[in-house]
C-alpha cells in the first residue's frame, strides 16, 4: 500500500518549493522545519542525489507560541517512523 501522493510542478526546483511554502501557508500551514536532503547526504556520504527536501509542517503556527510556552515541553528522541510527537502538547 502506498501512501504518498505525488505532484509534478512545471516549474524550477527552488520556484517549486516557494510554490508549496506558499500553498501550506494558503491552507493555515506554517513550515517548522525544513531539511535540505540533498545537501544533508552530501555532506554525511559525500552522496550526490537530486535535490529534494523535507519539511514539517505545522497547523495553525501562529497559534504555537503562547501553547508551547504554557505547556514547555521536554526535548525528546523520536525514532524515525514516528508518527506522532511525543512530550509535544497537541495543537
Amino acid at each position: 500500500m502506498d501512501f504518498t501522493r505525488r505532484i509534478e510542478l512545471d516549474a524550477p526546483y527552488d520556484d517549486a518549493i516557494g510554490r508549496v511554502k506558499d500553498a501550506l501557508k494558503d491552507q493555515g500551514f506554517g513550515v517548522l522545519t525544513e531539511i535540505d536532503v540533498r545537501q544533508t547526504l552530501k555532506d554525511k556520504l559525500d552522496l550526490d542525489v537530486e535535490p529534494f527536501c523535507v519539511f514539517g509542517p505545522l497547523f495553525r503556527l501562529p497559534f504555537v507560541g503562547p501553547r508551547f510556552r504554557r505547556a514547555r515541553p521536554r526535548p525528546v528522541w523520536l525514532p524515525r517512523n514516528s508518527r506522532n510527537a511525543i512530550g509535544v502538547p497537541p495543537f
